[in-house]
């Protein structure tokens, strides 16, 4: 599964320089025992859709719980076998209770703010992990935020697609071809795209070009400013003085980093634990001043 912010290529060293105060968030959301994935601003700033997914102990952590409490987590399922699945939602700032979309993963807003394109997740998951397999035959569907309708733009041959992202100009949408890439794992094995007035999309080819976006993520829109991950939580730095203009303290690992359209805002999800076990995540948008 493709992620919109790697938090490998953030990973960037942010030499010495004086830092400002700690920045306080605009706006925090969350819930508890809720795994929080791929952040994504609206074009005006003023929403966030993401993928939000109940959090089911695994590996070392379910070894860790009593046998009582792995059935306390793990029994919903059997009453819904969606209940851990991904979700997409649209949250907007400064409010509490989100909007659904669909079940799926890598949501992306239209350039004009009406419609959300993402990767529908077509097998119940919950009981999985999330493997090539436990993706497979999911497609590229567009819900219309207004009318709440929902259509499948593309469906794969083999594999899964993931990853939508709307050209310029909102006529076309661009996403991931996957498979099985590294055992049991999925990963992007090739790109297409599609027109969503029906004309004929480009023929699947190399990823190179959206990979090259990708490790650009760090850097904001205007490219004035870039966030690195430093111990304590984020660092956002003027590119052209290299040094740091803000910080933000965090109490918890950065999973993942969203610039807004406008260069002003920063949003970023972050894990707490309670010892070795998973609390929840959080989300948090700041003001970036440049």
């Amino acid at each position: 599964m493709a992620h919109k912010f790697s938090v490998s290529a953030l990973l960037l060293l942010a030499g010495s320089c004086v830092l400002s105060a700690a920045e306080k968030p605009l706006w925090t959301w969350q819930e508890p025992d809720t795994e929080l994935y791929q952040p994504c601003f609206s074009p005006d700033s003023r929403a966030i859709a993401l993928v939000r997914k109940k959090h089911i102990p695994d590996f070392a952590e379910a070894e860790m719980l009593s046998e009582e409490d792995r059935k306390k987590r793990t029994s919903p399922i059997e009453k819904d076998e969606r209940y851990a699945d991904p979700e997409v939602i649209v949250l907007k700032i400064g409010e509490t209770t989100p909007s659904r979309v669909d079940w799926g993963w890598s949501p992306a807003f239209s350039p004009d703010g009406t419609s959300i394109a993402y990767a529908f997740q077509k097998k119940p998951i919950s009981r999985f992990r999330i493997l090539a397999e436990t993706m497979a035959g999911n497609d590229i569907r567009l819900y219309h935020l207004t009318g709440k309708s929902t259509r499948v733009l593309a469906e794969p041959k083999t594999g899964y697609l993931d990853s939508p992202v709307f050209s310029p100009d909102g006529a076309r949408i661009k996403y991931s071809l996957c498979d099985a890439v590294n055992g049991a794992y999925g990963g992007e094995v090739g790109a297409a795209e599609i027109a969503l007035d029906g004309s004929p999309g480009s023929a699947p080819g190399s990823s190179a070009e959206k990979e090259d976006e990708e490790s650009r993520g760090q850097f904001s829109p205007d490219s004035k400013l870039m966030v690195t991950i430093t111990e304590s939580g984020l660092e956002v730095v003027d590119r052209a003085s290299e040094k740091a203009v803000q910080t933000m303290v965090l109490p918890g690992q950065v999973q993942g980093v969203a610039w807004s359209p406008d260069s002003r805002r920063l949003a970023v999800i972050f894990t707490q634990r309670e010892g070795e076990i998973f609390h929840r995540d959080v989300l948090q948008v700041y003001s970036v001043q440049p």
